[in-house]
């Protein structure tokens, strides 16, 4: 060890069982590790993440919890994020959403009811676009326009279907 070794704050120390304690350190070449802790890590160039290899928050491994997942599993690269029932995933094969998929400002519909601005897609298949003025929703069964419907082509009127009690006038 180093004369002036003060763990953490100068010098150095390496043990005999070869463990090594440095303050500071420059390194040329390649350094090997099998684990460890980086504080403010900054990359230049390219990580590369062997078939071993993965980036995680919270989930365990591919689409398994709440947080991301982005790595190798179950035979090709992946990326989760997400929990269960709100996620995007690639699975090596295909980008999923599950859940509801949001785009704007805080779109959301009721009814035929639609507050906010953007579009609102649900894993049900129903969706919203527009806002609380104009907008078209399909609630899974009955698709609506609320607001003004203009057809900038030719429309024959046997080609629209309305309720009864409802007209195209």
């Amino acid at each position: 060890k180093s004369t002036v070794f003060t763990p953490g704050t100068t010098g150095w120390r390496i043990r005999p069982d070869g463990t090594a304690e440095f303050v500071n350190g420059i390194f040329y070449g390649a350094v090997y590790a099998t684990s460890g802790q980086f504080g403010g890590v900054s990359i230049n160039g390219a990580l590369t993440m062997a078939t071993t290899g993965h980036i995680k928050g919270g989930q365990t491994d591919y689409n398994t919890g709440t947080g991301f997942f982005l790595g190798y599993s179950g035979a090709a690269y992946k990326f989760s994020i997400g929990s269960s029932t709100q996620s995007l995933t690639w699975d090596g094969t295909a980008l999923s959403i599950a859940g509801t998929f949001s785009v704007g400002t805080s779109p959301a519909v009721s009814g035929t009811t639609m507050t906010g601005v953007g579009a609102i897609v649900n894993a049900d298949g129903t969706f919203a676009i527009g806002n609380s003025t104009g907008n078209v929703s399909f609630n899974g069964t009955v698709l609506t326009v609320n607001g003004e419907l203009i057809a900038t082509a030719n429309v024959e009127d046997e080609a629209i279907t309305v309720g009864a009690g409802d007209s195209l006038a």
